[in-house]
């Protein structure tokens, strides 16, 4: 399974350096990450340092008290008023954040919440969406996208200047996306929808 995403992780960088070429008409290198992931455990908020830069990865989640990690080696963050538990792993070239619900019955959660300038989807031969293109505003104005339904892979993209992040669902089929208008802005929210649950099955987003 964790051959297939690293082959899917490898893809999106191409299809990435194919879209920004398109746009361009210039090549930028693409490099893989090696900055270091910040993580503000009280409201899973997230960044990445890299040259200097703060890249997001998501902005402040509306989560319920923070009550401290389960483990010592940093993992299991547990949020029982949202009954999760969250995982961060960083390596080389990825983090992973991953998910657990604690819940008996269904249970969803909404990370990342995302505000980029840019957008890069897979809905038919790719999107390229400007956070403050009018067009595309009035259109995913509250629109909510299945990955597995919507998208041709399972995967989309954030830009900010001459970053991109992309994230990769383990789990697409319980995944869906939702746009919202904040600030004049599109909103790119991320619903990680936990199925009943009775062996408990993390999902993880690899960014």
């Amino acid at each position: 399974m964790r051959i297939f995403f690293r082959r899917i992780v490898l893809f999106a960088c191409c299809m990435l350096a194919l879209i920004e070429v398109g746009f361009t008409n210039a090549f930028r290198q693409i490099q893989r990450y090696n900055g270091v992931l910040n993580v503000n455990y009280t409201d899973l908020n997230m960044f990445f340092e890299y040259n200097g830069e703060n890249i997001p990865v998501s902005l402040s989640a509306s989560i319920g008290e923070y009550a401290g990690k389960r483990y010592d080696d940093n993992s299991g963050h547990s949020y029982p008023e949202d009954k999760i538990e969250v995982r961060v792993e960083q390596q080389s070239s990825y983090a992973a954040v991953t998910i657990s619900s604690t819940a008996d019955g269904d249970n969803s959660f909404v990370w990342p919440i995302i505000a980029a300038e840019e957008y890069y989807l897979p809905i038919s031969e790719g999107k390229h969406i400007g956070c403050d293109d009018p067009v595309w505003k009035d259109f995913l104005a509250q629109e909510s996208f299945n990955i597995i339904e919507s998208f041709s892979m399972p995967f989309w993209a954030a830009a900010y200047g001459s970053y991109a992040v992309v994230y990769i669902p383990e789990q697409p089929f319980r995944t869906e996306l939702v746009f919202l208008i904040l600030i004049d802005c599109n909103v790119l929210c991320l619903t990680d929808i936990h199925k009943l649950i009775l062996k408990r099955k993390p999902d993880t987003v690899y960014i």
